[in-house]
């Protein structure tokens, strides 16, 4: 079971600077299409075994995979990238501007956290910050990155075993853990197989 600490004091990404960050084109990004078919897929398992009533994309960017959830059920979306927020509702969608760590925002019962936990200076507080009556939580991530080979805006990076042990110090039970390959990448100059992790958690 492995962690990575990517940072020192400050994670590469601090949330200050994600109101003024420009389109990020989550789409174009290499294996988005890999790990957001994983998730939908997870998303589609949750709603066909349970009744759910509004599935909320937290740290939804532009809207790419929240496009892909809305088929599925009642959606919307959080973020703090106003570029991405406004680009997001010009195709249709639900997305608003919101902080996920500060709390007081509408949640549907199904949570979704895609690419997220990874760029935050403490993501068991973001994790256990969740309220959990009723809910579902579905958390992807990297899998493959680690302390010598990772995405230089990541402040963290687990392996499988790490991961579950995350989402349960958090007060989550993981009742399923999945992985996809997303094809290679390069971070550092070096070039690498990319690798996404989900899990299914519950209260």
């Amino acid at each position: 079971m492995t962690e990575w600490k990517l940072f020192d004091r400050t994670p590469p990404e601090p949330p200050e600077i994600l109101p003024g960050r420009g389109w990020m084109n989550l789409a174009g990004q290499p294996g988005f299409t890999q790990r957001s078919a994983m998730v939908v897929d997870l998303v589609r398992l949750v709603t066909s075994l349970r009744p759910v009533w509004g599935i909320t994309d937290l740290g939804c960017g532009d809207g790419s995979l929240l496009s892909l959830l809305a088929p599925l059920g009642e959606a919307w979306g959080y973020d703090l990238g106003a570029a991405d927020v406004a680009y997001a509702q010009g195709n249709g969608l639900d997305a608003r501007v919101g902080d996920i760590t500060a709390g007081g925002l509408e949640l549907g019962d199904l949570l979704v956290a895609t690419e997220v936990v990874e760029h935050l200076a403490e993501p068991v507080k973001f994790l256990s910050s969740l309220p959990t009556a009723r809910r579902v939580l579905v958390l992807s991530s990297p899998s493959a990155e680690t302390g010598l080979w990772h995405n230089e805006i990541h402040a963290w990076a687990w392996d499988l075993d790490g991961y579950r042990d995350l989402v349960e110090r958090a007060g989550w039970r993981v009742v399923y853990q999945t992985e996809c390959d997303g094809g290679p990448n390069v971070f550092g100059g070096v070039t690498g197989p990319q690798r996404f992790q989900a899990v299914v958690a519950v209260p």
